[in-house]
């Protein structure tokens, strides 16, 4: 086997790699938009209780919420949406786990959101009054 053999194998194998990714990644984010559209949705109830909450009380003067029809059929909906979302979530963790993905948990908490110590010193230093 030659050289420029030995190349193209590598190149075949790193394409059908890249391919294999892109199209993990594609998955993930269609999962994570679909997501995005529970959360949407779950906002639009929450304010559509919120209407009926301030109706209820200062229109119909009705204080005693937890027995009202229409509060039941938004809080069953909530909940319903709720479901959705969990399910949503374990789904995107599950896909995570089987393609490798690093997920938030491999993360210390708040490790990707920190400046290193070094980082911050020089900072502090370069401040003028520090």
């Amino acid at each position: 086997m030659t050289r420029w053999d030995e190349v193209r194998g590598n190149l075949v194998d790193w394409y059908a790699v890249a391919a294999d990714r892109t199209g993990t990644w594609t998955r993930l984010g269609v999962r994570h938009y679909d997501k995005y559209g529970i959360h949407r949705r779950r906002e639009r109830l929450l304010q559509e209780l919120g209407a009926h909450t301030q109706r209820l009380l200062t229109v119909e003067g009705i204080s005693d919420l937890e027995h009202e029809p229409t509060v039941q059929e938004v809080l069953a909906r909530l909940a319903a949406l709720d479901g959705e979302l969990r399910a949503k979530e374990e789904e995107i963790a599950a896909m995570r786990r089987r393609s490798g993905a690093r997920t938030p948990e491999d993360e210390p908490h708040g490790a990707s959101r920190t400046l290193p110590p070094a980082t911050l010193e020089s900072r502090e230093e370069s401040q003028p009054g520090a």
